[in-house]
């Protein structure tokens, strides 16, 4: 038939779909239709002509070059989303360096650097709040050092079952501490009591009391808390 020529001529595309073609193709189609035996009305021939017309339209219609303003669009994008690029990686590089101040910061709130020279208290930074902690009473016991740490609780509760690192050592001439340090962890018997100043004896080992310069005290935990009753 030549309705299906015009129909499957398009896929190949051998020749350009000008109006005089698609018009040619029409009319052959009407005419061969109009030939065929059947009852079609002349509503359902028509509409079948103008399908295949549309099909040969559609199918032969060739893909444009892309426009030199596209391209110049596309390449001011690229150039555009690499300064964004440059723009975010600065805003991230910014933001971890908060975040490592904000570490640092919080890290030096958790420790008490205590001078033997100096009669002062220093907080501690824990989860449920500070302590105060101070040295005093620095003196020899066998072949060490024995200090008294005084532990300060503002807040309304006992802490029970303490423990705390204790880093200590001795100064150069400059009074700056000396690279050697000796650390280790003390656990408390007894609980630091609400309200009051606690005081606990502990030996420091390898460092006379005339090199004992500092002793830092970090990491300050606690298992569990005893308040009062209220009765």
């Amino acid at each position: 038939m030549a309705v299906c020529g015009a129909v499957m001529a398009p896929p190949g595309c051998s020749a350009a779909a000008t109006p005089q073609t698609v018009l040619a193709v029409g009319v052959e189609s009407e005419q061969a239709f109009s030939y065929r035996e059947g009852d079609l009305s002349e509503l359902s021939l028509r509409a079948m002509v103008i399908t295949g017309l549309a099909i040969a339209m559609f199918a032969c219609s060739k893909p444009t070059d892309i426009p030199a303003a596209s391209q110049n669009s596309d390449t001011a994008k690229v150039a555009f989303n690499a300064d964004e690029f440059r723009k975010l990686e600065s805003r991230v590089s910014d933001i971890e360096s908060k975040n490592i101040l904000s570490e640092f910061s919080s890290e030096m709130d958790s420790i008490a650097h205590l001078k033997v020279s100096e009669q002062t208290y220093s907080g501690i930074k824990y989860d449920l709040g500070y302590v105060t902690v101070s040295i005093s009473n620095v003196k020899e016991y066998a072949n060490e050092s024995q200090v008294v740490l005084t532990f300060g609780n503002p807040g309304s509760a006992d802490l029970v079952d303490v423990a705390v690192d204790l880093e200590w050592g001795s100064a150069d001439e400059n009074g700056n501490p000396a690279e050697k340090v000796y650390r280790k962890n003390e656990a408390f018997t007894t609980a630091i009591r609400a309200g009051t100043w606690n005081n606990y004896t502990i030996n420091l080992s390898d460092v006379s009391p005339k090199e004992l310069s500092y002793v830092r005290v970090r990491n300050f935990t606690h298992k569990s808390i005893r308040l009062r009753d209220s009765n």
